[in-house]
């Protein structure tokens, strides 16, 4: 039930029309090198820390703009970080990486 109320609050948001995605370094432009950031070159490690990065300023910047409460917010980062898990650990076991993808779903000005 409460999630409920939080996807309701999320969606009476007002959304930024000319706001650009906020998260250009997920985009193809940006792929990362196996090594990138990680010593051991453990690539789906890597973006599974740059995605709750984009998460977690992006559930930051949303706190700015709506009322939902501390519990709330924590419950709609923790979907999003799950989904996030889900979502690599998928494109991993199918061998793929697809950047764009995930920045796509964690703008969310077009999500919610």
């Amino acid at each position: 039930m409460e999630a409920t109320a939080v996807m309701v609050a999320l969606a009476d948001v007002p959304r930024a029309e000319s706001r650009p995605p906020s998260a250009p370094a997920l985009d193809a432009a940006h792929t990362l090198a196996p090594d990138e950031g990680r010593p051991d070159g453990d690539l789906p490690a890597a973006l599974r820390d740059r995605c709750a990065a984009v998460i977690d300023a992006e559930v930051t910047r949303l706190a700015r703009r709506t009322a939902l409460d501390c519990a709330q917010l924590a419950i709609v980062t923790g979907a999003l970080h799950r989904l996030a898990d889900s979502l690599l650990l998928e494109r991993v076991r199918a061998g793929h990486c697809e950047p764009s993808l995930l920045a796509a779903l964690f703008d969310l000005e077009t999500t919610c």
